[in-house]
């Protein structure tokens, strides 16, 4: 089974994750860590640990997802809020501004929700979204909502401390068993297709390693990507003379 680690920015987050886990059978969980939605160079360190030890995917959150993708090269799943959460929290604030169309904004990043382009009419609110790029356009993001006539902000943690510093009401991004379920969900998907992936690799070292003909193999662009032992005697080269490079140009070169 793939090798994961799940890394979220909040401790519920775990409680809630831990007891799904045993659902998927293609997961092999490495870790599951809370790692403070303040510390993303945290986040950062604990994947670039883990990479080093094996691991072959991620889940993770928001910024953090963002910043492990950008300093990691292991595929990452990312956690999205999904529209039941969404619309619930929706909802309940629209009954506090109790407003027939209030305007309400919700503040993050791209990575952490789904399609909203209908939630004015789903709703019945006047319908905002702003997304930023990193965790410092957060605050001043909040002061543009209220200054665009937001009666209430959704978002984070650094979202909601703003917005109660500019006395406007507001409401965390929730995190359900739902939202962890689905990223759990699409994960195991990944790890059976790399261990599908692992296991044709296993097939083909067999096959290669157990002939007496040369056999090289070549991607579409016609790279030489593996080459048997055999093979390599065959050209004379070895692999750094071989691998990375035209089957036409190598074949060429040795008659």
């Amino acid at each position: 089974m793939a090798k994961v680690a799940i890394l979220v920015p909040q401790e519920e987050m775990c409680a809630l994750a831990a007891p799904l886990v045993p659902e998927f059978n293609n997961i092999s969980l490495m870790c599951l860590d809370y790692v403070n939605y303040n510390d993303t160079h945290l986040a950062v360190a604990r994947a670039q640990e883990v990479e080093a030890q094996g691991c072959e995917l991620i889940i993770a959150r928001g910024v953090q997802s963002r910043m492990i993708k950008y300093n990691t090269s292991v595929p990452v799943v990312e956690i999205q809020i999904t529209t039941q959460e969404l619309g619930m929290v929706i909802l309940d604030i629209k009954k506090e501004l109790d407003c027939e169309c209030p305007t309400v904004g919700l503040i993050l990043f791209d990575n952490m929700v789904g399609d909203t382009s209908h939630f004015s009419e789903l709703f019945g609110v006047d319908w905002r979204v702003y997304f930023v790029r990193n965790s410092e356009e957060l605050s001043d993001t909040v002061d543009q909502a209220k200054g665009d006539g937001c009666m209430a902000v959704i978002g984070g943690n650094i979202v909601c401390e703003r917005a109660r510093e500019l006395e406007l009401p507001n409401r965390f991004l929730p995190t359900s068993s739902e939202s962890l379920r689905n990223a759990l969900a699409t994960a195991s998907r990944v790890c059976y297709a790399i261990d599908q992936e692992k296991q044709n690799l296993t097939e083909m070292d067999t096959m290669l390693n157990n002939t007496f003909s040369g056999i090289m193999q070549v991607d579409s662009e016609g790279i030489i990507q593996r080459m048997n032992s055999t093979g390599y005697a065959l050209l004379q080269k070895a692999p750094g003379e071989v691998l990375g490079h035209k089957a036409v140009q190598v074949i060429q070169m040795h008659f």
